[in-house]
């Protein structure tokens, strides 16, 4: 996936799919679980976000941020916060 430098997935979550990100690239990956916990990861680090878990991703500072995300078994539905 890759997003520009000032755009963001807004706040949503997922009811059954799992997220699990990782930073493969040198730039920076930074998104907030549960609305309160900024995750940063280096390179090769993953990180997962379990259903049902708000979930804004943010890619600040670097002009092409590149990351991975897997999503795990269930269906997959993007469930905005209204």
């Amino acid at each position: 996936m890759q997003i520009g430098p000032t755009q963001t997935i807004p706040w949503h979550y997922h009811t059954e799919a799992q997220d699990t990100f990782l930073r493969h690239q040198r730039n920076d990956t930074c998104f907030y679980a549960r609305a309160e916990e900024e995750v940063c990861l280096t390179v090769g680090q993953t990180y997962s976000v379990r259903p049902d878990v708000l979930t804004l991703s943010l890619m600040p500072v670097t002009p092409q941020p590149y990351f991975l995300v897997l999503q795990g078994m269930g269906e997959h539905d993007f469930v905005p916060l209204t």
